[in-house]
């Protein structure tokens, strides 16, 4: 039986399933003889190598066919050698097909790390404080909260806060009422004055930078049943008002902070905010610095750090949250640290009082490694497509802090940001993550299939060549 086979010149990638237009294309009649091969068929022509010389492709049988071979036997009669292109003869069929979809040139889903693309070594940072310009605490400015016992006192002890003028003057006419015993005396003193356990008495004395807002006014500070205003011979009293702390904690501040995105993540994608791209560090001090889990920060614009503070031990609780702590919706919180807000006094020759406790901090929040892995059984290696699991669980300690010390909490809080660039990419011939079931002809242009399974009638060999395309990147066009 004789064909028709057609023959020309069509430039295209070898990946591709475009089809020629065959319109004044030469034509001649051929007949297949006993043992030929549709896939890979020869064929002999009557023609001169001048009509054959640039022909690189071929039409027969509905089928398209490469041009590998070309060889003149004699004058006038060449011998082609042909190669079936599976991806131009079954396009209608792997166009129609529903295919997992890992990489597409025309649609992606920007959430999908990329790992198709390295990283540069070119860090961008940022750092953001807050306040700016910071505030400058002085010691004059700031307050003494002791810790007494008195008869003010309610439950086991009282709170009272001094300026440190008014602290002065209680320290100088303590040492007028205890005969001037020194300062390093000043508990066992108050012993011998009054009798009973100094702890009791005078348990602590710490200096705040800031003041406490909930208290009541006094008319004079009590250390038991002495005051400064008591009469006593060789003394000369006099009264120093102070304020009774009525509610320990306290808000110091309330901190906010934009979250930046990566410079490259609004044209190749979200995931670029995510680790190890994207680098987001808070530091309180007195508190130390925590970096945060960047996967808790992706859908975020801002974050929120309340630093709260315990007149009883000088210690502060930081939270730093997704949205504001006293917002109606749930509060996300991305991490708590703890430091030391006041600087301790020593009011004894060997202060037995606690030690200064470094900052230390506690993340919350974070997601099991075994989730983000999800998917691994799918060919996502050979798509270069990545989990998060590396961005996960990202949020560690970077610093303890320095606690208790002035010209530390003088310092701002800042939020530290730093990104690393990827390089370059080339999305027409390799895509972007997608991972969606979609049909070839409805999206177009370059990707690869997940499994290139597709429902043909042709022979094995060409069924697994077209999955070979499919799965390792072909252009639908």
């Amino acid at each position: 039986m004789a064909y028709t086979i057609k023959l020309g010149q069509f430039a295209k990638n070898i990946e591709s399933t475009a089809q020629p237009n065959t319109t004044g294309w030469a034509e001649y009649s051929v007949t297949l003889k006993n043992g030929a091969d549709i896939s890979n068929p020869r064929i002999e022509l009557q023609v001169s190598w001048d009509d054959i010389k640039d022909v690189n492709y071929a039409v027969m049988m509905n089928r398209y066919y490469w041009v590998i071979g070309k060889n003149m036997l004699r004058e006038n009669l060449c011998q082609l050698s042909l190669r079936v292109d599976v991806l131009a003869t079954y396009k209608t069929e792997i166009g129609a097909s529903s295919l997992y979809i890992l990489r597409s040139s025309a649609a992606s889903d920007g959430t999908i790390s990329d790992n198709l693309y390295p990283i540069k070594a070119q860090l961008t940072p940022y750092e953001d404080l807050w306040p700016s310009p910071p505030t400058s605490h002085k010691y004059e400015n700031g307050v003494f909260v002791l810790n007494i016992a008195g008869s003010q006192t309610v439950g086991a002890s009282t709170l009272i806060q001094l300026s440190p003028p008014s602290f002065r003057l209680l320290i100088q006419k303590l040492y007028e009422a205890l005969d001037g015993f020194s300062l390093g005396d000043i508990i066992p003193s108050v012993v011998k004055f009054f009798g009973g356990n100094p702890e009791k008495l005078i348990n602590s004395a710490i200096w705040f930078p800031t003041k406490f807002t909930s208290v009541v006014s006094a008319s004079d500070v009590y250390i038991g049943n002495w005051h400064p205003g008591m009469a006593i011979p060789g003394y000369t009293p006099i009264t120093i008002p102070c304020e009774i702390i009525k509610d320990p904690e306290q808000v110091v501040d309330y901190a906010s902070f934009t979250v930046r995105k990566h410079p490259q993540a609004a044209t190749r994608g979200s995931y670029l905010n995510l680790a190890p791209y994207s680098k987001y560090t808070i530091y309180v001090p007195g508190a130390g610095a925590a970096q945060l889990d960047t996967s808790e920060l992706l859908n975020s614009n801002a974050i929120y750090c309340v630093r709260e503070v315990d007149a009883l031990t000088g210690k502060m609780v930081v939270t730093v949250t997704s949205v504001p702590i006293d917002a109606q919706e749930d509060v996300h919180v991305l991490a708590k640290l703890t430091g030391q807000y006041g600087v301790e006094f020593p009011l004894k020759g060997s202060n037995s009082g606690s030690s200064v406790v470094n900052g230390m901090l506690t993340t919350l929040g974070s997601i099991g490694a075994a989730i983000a892995t999800g998917g691994a059984g799918i060919g996502v290696a050979a798509a270069s497509i990545g989990t998060i699991a590396n961005a996960i669980s990202g949020a560690t300690v970077n610093s303890a802090g320095v606690s208790g010390i002035l010209a530390e909490l003088n310092r701002p809080i800042y939020f530290d940001t730093s990104f690393y660039e990827v390089v370059d990419e080339d999305n027409a011939r390799r895509g972007r993550p997608l991972c969606q079931i979609t049909t070839p002809e409805t999206l177009g242009g370059f990707m690869i299939a997940d499994k290139g399974d597709v429902v043909m009638a042709g022979p094995l060999p060409e069924h697994e060549e077209v999955k070979r395309y499919l799965e390792t990147g072909f252009f639908y066009e």
